[in-house]
Parts: structure tokens; C-alpha cells; sequence
């Protein structure tokens, strides 16, 4: 069973401005252009659903440092990353790109799997009525 965000970073349309959440309640909004390092210093995790899509973003350990931040994005059994890098390029805006990276990413694979064989693509299928009189 997956593992549920406590914390979550999410649009608001009507506030015009992001709303992070820990454990069901508002912790603090954020404007669109705001680098997120005070909000997420602490945390080894969160979720994003933002304007273009939705991210797992994930604090991965390394030898030195705090560690690099990555967002995943799962889809039909499939995952796909992207590396943000360190705390200090996380902003509201570049979690916006990835997501509509990912997005895009995600779309030309379904656009991709409509295809056979060598790129041609699978004909629509066609009903044959037959009548026998």
C-alpha cells in the first residue's frame, strides 16, 4: 500500500497562492514565486499537487550535505524523476516546470504506446455489420 504524504504543498485557485499542509491542517500559504528552503528544511518528504500536475518530492541522502531533492511522478505502473538538486533551487515555481515536464513526459509515452511496431500506428478498430437475409 503507498506510503500517504504528511505534508502536501497545494494549489489554491481561489487564494491565488500555495497552501502547505502537516497531518490535515494549514501550516502556512506561500506565493507563487517563493523559494520553499524555511518550509522544507525539516522534512525528508512531501507532496505537491500543484497547477500542471501532481509530485512525490523525496530528500535523497548523500556522503556530504544535506542531500539532493528529487519529484516523482508514477503513472500506470511506471515512474518517472527528475532531480531538483539542493534545497536552495526548491521554489514553487521550478515544482510548477518539473510537474509540467513530467506531464508532457507522461503524455508522449501514452501517445507513444498507441503505436505498433516501428512508430506506425494501430488502425481504429472497425465494426463489420453483416446482414444476413
Amino acid at each position: 500500500m503507498p506510503k500517504v504524504a504528511k505534508t502536501a504543498l497545494i494549489w489554491s485557485p481561489e487564494e491565488n497562492l500555495y497552501q502547505l499542509y502537516t497531518e490535515q491542517s494549514l501550516f502556512i500559504s506561500i506565493q507563487m514565486d517563493s523559494t520553499l528552503q524555511r518550509e522544507v528544511r525539516h522534512l525528508s518528504a512531501f507532496a505537491f499537487e500543484g497547477q500542471h500536475g501532481h509530485l512525490t518530492l523525496r530528500k535523497e541522502p548523500r556522503e556530504r550535505g544535506e542531500g539532493d531533492w528529487y519529484a516523482y511522478r508514477h503513472h500506470k505502473g511506471q515512474t518517472f524523476n527528475r532531480c531538483l538538486g539542493r534545497l536552495e533551487s526548491l521554489s514553487c515555481a521550478a515544482l510548477e516546470d518539473i510537474a509540467r515536464s513530467l506531464t508532457a513526459e507522461i503524455q508522449t509515452d501514452i501517445d507513444s504506446s498507441s503505436q505498433g511496431l516501428w512508430g506506425m500506428e494501430f488502425p481504429e478498430k472497425q465494426v463489420l455489420s453483416i446482414s444476413l437475409e
